[in-house]
């Protein structure tokens, strides 16, 4: 710690750029002014919180002019990134929905269709039932074994 000794009326400069001046000396008191740039910043040691050092000039510098706008250019960007991924996602969710939709199409289509083959060949094995001399309750289900019966095809094992 440097020990000065100043009369009422004298200063001292410290860095060239604070100025620190006794203004007044009344038995106990000291009055001191104080001449600084807007950027540092005095407080009295009592009100420091305790995390902070007793200097408390040693508060980070603030960021550049330069420094922000790269900060800024920087969270555009991945604005702009996220902005175009969701576009794409939004491209492909309705893509995968119009698949889908072609597909239910495709689905019913196959379904009416194997319907209408059940339909006819049930027909045509309920005629052929009757042509073989068959009662056409008898068949219930199509399994090989019925068409071998009915056609009067023989199975080789």
């Amino acid at each position: 710690m440097l020990v000065m000794s100043r009369k009422q009326g004298e200063a001292v400069v410290v860095d060239q750029a604070i100025k620190v001046q006794v203004l007044s000396i009344q038995s106990d008191k000291v009055r001191l002014g104080f001449e600084a740039p807007p950027s540092v910043l005095f407080y009295r040691q009592e009100m420091l919180p305790p995390a902070q050092p007793a200097d408390a000039r040693t508060q980070p510098p603030l960021p550049t002019y330069e420094q922000l706008a790269a900060t800024v250019q920087a969270l555009q960007t991945k604005v702009a990134e996220r902005e175009a991924a969701n576009l794409a996602l939004q491209q492909e969710n309705a893509e995968l929905k119009a698949g889908k939709q072609a597909a239910e199409r495709q689905n019913a289509e196959l379904t009416a269709c194997n319907e209408d083959l059940q339909t006819r060949l049930g027909q045509a094995l309920d005629s052929l039932a009757v042509e073989r001399g068959f009662s056409a309750e008898l068949i219930v289900k199509l399994e090989g074994n019925d068409i071998d019966v009915l056609t009067g095809r023989k199975k080789e094992y």
